[in-house]
């Protein structure tokens, strides 16, 4: 008897364990997309109007999903707003919006946003074999312990001009979809 209810434990707990989350991700995908963010999004996102209807939706469906799950983190004093995560997450969500799974970016925990470039100091090879710190100026970096590190201004001009081949965004998502597979090596899953 008891071996009994202790299994039926078991299997509702596994039952709940694997449900919950996705009851939860559909339930997020499905709140009302904020008025105020399609605002942002026809400010800050130009490609936005260009999309189909129904990829609209499925593209507000994972900026929840995205928002909902990320936390995002203001550096030297950035405040982060709803215009900071709706433009980000739109850029980081189209590259997503033919793949045919729902997951958003899995592996990422934290979105970390500077409101200009960011400098860093390396290790670097010396010509001669010796290595020295060099700095460095950078307005992105994808790491690859579920972080991503972004320049407020480089995220809002790479979203206002999609013709100039420049989206920091863009670029470090990808290093996202890349890594998914456990290694960076340039082959997505």
């Amino acid at each position: 008897m008891i071996a009994t209810l202790f299994l039926i434990l078991i299997v509702v707990f596994v039952f709940l364990a694997f449900y919950i989350p996705l009851w939860r991700n559909r339930w997020i995908r499905n709140k009302p997309f904020p008025e105020v963010w399609h605002s942002i999004l026809e400010a800050n996102f130009p490609i936005y109007s260009a999309l189909k209807p129904e990829e609209r939706t499925k593209l507000q469906q994972l900026i929840n999903l995205f928002i909902t799950k990320k936390r995002f983190e203001g550096c030297a004093g950035l405040e982060v707003t709803d215009e900071i995560k709706v433009t980000i997450a739109a850029q980081a969500c189209l590259l997503l919006l033919q793949h045919p799974k729902t997951a958003v970016y899995p592996k990422l925990y934290s979105v970390l946003v500077y409101p200009y470039g960011f400098r860093t100091e390396r290790e670097q090879r010396q010509e001669d074999g010796t290595v020295a710190l060099a700095a460095h100026n950078l307005s992105g970096e994808s790491w690859s312990n579920g972080k991503v590190v972004l320049s407020w201004d480089d995220v809002v001009s790479g979203a206002s001009d999609f013709t100039d081949g420049r989206n920091v965004v863009l670029h470090e998502f990808a290093h996202q979809l890349d890594s998914a597979s456990g290694s960076t090596n340039g082959a997505p899953p």
